[in-house]
């Protein structure tokens, strides 16, 4: 028997408002340290020469489909993007794959970017 995965169905406002189906951003730094997710990277090649994050593994969207045999099932993967829009269409694509254990970063690059970034160099009061 096939077993048909409905992501959309789980988008009740019960599950939205629980922020079940994301990594807020204290998440983000504690996930980043323990390494117990794979951060997807699924921006395009061009946008990620202006920002590499050597943490997470870079898979363009468009690429997906024929590169998904890389991405573990027992393992939390956070997609994330410029802007959430495709992160969040990742979720749902691999949710519908049968991954059960997806999450969409709700932050940008630009936040991300922010958040961890280096303290200032010349920071001598």
């Amino acid at each position: 028997m096939i077993t048909t995965h409905t992501p959309l169905k789980e988008l009740s406002f019960e599950y939205l408002a629980s922020g079940k189906h994301c990594v807020t951003e204290k998440e983000f730094l504690n996930l980043i340290a323990s390494k117990e997710a794979l951060f997807l990277d699924v921006r395009t090649d061009e946008e990620q020469n202006y920002s590499v994050y050597p943490w997470a593994t870079h898979i363009p969207l468009h690429t997906l489909p024929e590169r998904i045999n890389e991405l573990p099932k027992d393992k939390l993967i956070v997609p994330f993007c410029s802007s959430v829009f495709r992160a969040s269409i990742t979720w749902a694509w691999l949710k519908s794959k049968g991954f059960e254990n997806v999450r969409t970063l709700t932050l940008s690059t630009e936040e991300i970017a922010t958040l961890i970034k280096p303290t200032p160099l010349f920071n001598q009061g």
